[in-house]
């Protein structure tokens, strides 16, 4: 009997299981079928909200009217603060109410033609956007759960220039998220960048969590004249702070944004006083200036590699003879990408041509020499054949 009421309760536990795994299995089927229906019924949308708007907005771009450069104000580099301006220039159809379902996609199609645009054809799309509440629907979206409508209405903030979101915008930039604090500190900079420069350049340094890609694209939209003299005063900054070795390195890149009369000081020391073999990479690839080469000379008997390398390749941008002998020397290398470079360094000096080359290769002593230096020259010799065929 024991038994018996035992394996009643096993058989009524599987089919209770059963049941709930064949309903478990159906409502994934019929939420994946849903969802399937609510993706393409949202990117039928997005088309139609896209089509609809597109060519009004390119219709408004390319009117003939512009406002005037000269009465623009000029107490910063963002864009100017002007709602109405335009207003009567456009026609009530125009002019009609975006739904807020609209929004994102409308936002998106704005920010991308407007990111097209260079100059005076971005103020006829700023006052329209402004007419329409972009600012209001932007503000709202930044409210939202969804990363991308955070993203998307620091972006048209941004571009839409508007000093009175500014201080929203900071309280953006100090959040842990790293996507959402760069793109903050990027609609800062296109709002105010002069005080985005002097209270908020910082951030380059310590957030070791940005992306350098992002923050050199940021700093490459910026007027070098605004930044360069602030990169360089960073830089020097926090040469005596302690951040680590590869967000220095990173800081320093940033000075390719600089002006030279800035960057050269403080690459100049770097390298004749840091030991920071990333930091060191990073000055070598932008150093121009030729009082730096007596240190530069020096890295090329550093027990690393990769500043042997790069040093050679700083040596190859001045070409002075003079180191054609300590190129030749480098020759002999015991790491293949130190020899390899300082053959193709060889080839491209101002003293040294093609027959110079080859000539050096019969005299060499060693095979690494011959080998790198017969490497070399054939590269050269297939790179103008191909040349020359790709012509005809």
């Amino acid at each position: 009997m024991a038994f018996a009421i035992d394996s009643n309760w096993v058989v009524d536990f599987a089919w209770i299981l059963g049941i709930a795994c064949t309903l478990a299995s159906v409502s994934m089927i019929l939420f994946v079928l849903w969802f399937r229906r609510y993706v393409d019924a949202e990117n039928r949308h997005e088309k139609l909200v896209n089509d609809r708007w597109q060519e009004t907005l390119f219709e408004i771009v390319s009117a003939d009217e512009s406002p005037d450069a000269e009465n623009l104000p000029d107490d910063d580099f963002g864009a100017e603060s002007y709602s109405g301006k335009f207003k009567n220039d456009f026609d009530d159809e125009v002019l009609q109410q975006i739904p807020e379902k609209d929004s994102p996609y409308f936002l998106y199609t704005w920010n991308y033609i407007h990111e097209s645009l260079r100059g005076n054809a971005k103020d006829r799309l700023n006052a329209f956007a402004k007419s329409r509440g972009a600012k209001e629907k932007a503000l709202k979206l930044l409210r939202s759960r969804f990363i991308k409508h955070r993203l998307l209405a620091l972006n048209t903030l941004g571009n839409l220039g508007e000093k009175s979101t500014y201080d929203r915008i900071s309280t953006f930039a100090a959040k842990r998220d790293p996507i959402v604090s760069v793109w903050a500190f990027r609609a800062m900079f296109r709002i105010r960048p002069r005080e985005t420069l002097e209270k908020h350049l910082h951030l380059i340094a310590e957030r070791a969590d940005w992306s350098p890609a992002h923050v050199a694209k940021i700093l490459k939209e910026c007027d070098v004249d605004l930044i360069s003299e602030g990169l360089a005063k960073l830089c020097n900054e926090y040469r005596e702070k302690e951040i680590s070795e590869k967000q220095f390195a990173y800081l320093v890149s940033y000075l390719r944004f600089a002006h030279q009369r800035d960057a050269e000081p403080i690459l100049r020391k770097l390298i004749s006083e840091s030991s920071q073999m990333e930091v060191l990479i990073s000055c070598l690839r932008l150093v121009r200036s030729e009082d730096s080469l007596p240190s530069i000379r020096k890295l090329l008997i550093d027990e690393r590699w990769q500043l042997r390398m790069f040093s050679i390749m700083a040596i190859e941008r001045f070409g002075h003879s003079y180191d054609i002998e300590l190129l030749k020397r480098s020759l002999d290398d015991k790491n293949w990408w130190v020899r390899y470079y300082a053959a193709q360094a060889l080839l491209r000096m101002p003293d040294m041509t093609t027959d110079d080359v080859k000539k050096l290769s019969v005299m060499v002593e060693t095979d690494f020499e011959r080998d790198i230096l017969l490497q070399v020259l054939a590269e050269a010799e297939f790179r103008c054949k191909t040349q020359s065929s790709t012509a005809l």
